[in-house]
């Protein structure tokens, strides 16, 4: 697929395009994207025992915690660090194009064999979950 045709097929199936939200940083255009479209889900692996996916380098710091909120006593609102680092829509291409070197450098998982999980988990499992992502 062309780094065009995959462009337009994501720019079809976007959630909520030109979508305003009020939020902490004030109102801001919001776009629906998961990691399937960023590539970055290639990298995750699944913890059986909590049921939570996590991603091969560890977790990714938060962009605010909530330790750096504080209230003005004065006023009573709240102060927090403002983070506007967002990316130009010119960017697209490159991630895009990231994504889908980092799609065809990998194998297609393996979802036929076993995952040699327990039964009663494998009975209640609703989702493909190849050997290679559990560790």
């Amino acid at each position: 697929m062309s780094v065009d045709a995959l462009i337009e097929r994501i720019r079809a199936s976007v959630l909520g395009d030109d979508t305003v939200m009020p939020g902490p940083y004030g109102p801001r255009r919001v776009s629906y994207a998961d990691y399937t479209a960023s590539g970055r889900a290639l990298d995750y692996r699944f913890d059986p025992q909590t049921g939570l996916w996590r991603h091969r380098h560890g977790p990714v710091e938060p962009p605010l915690r909530l330790a750096e909120v504080t209230y003005d006593p004065r006023t009573g609102g709240m102060r927090y660090p403002q983070h506007d680092a967002t990316a130009p829509e010119s960017a697209l291409g490159q991630y895009l194009a990231e994504a889908a070197a980092l799609t065809e450098e990998r194998a297609d998982p393996d979802c036929s064999a076993p995952s040699g999980l327990r039964a009663d988990f494998e009975a209640l499992r609703w989702f493909e979950l190849p050997r290679a992502c559990l560790g």
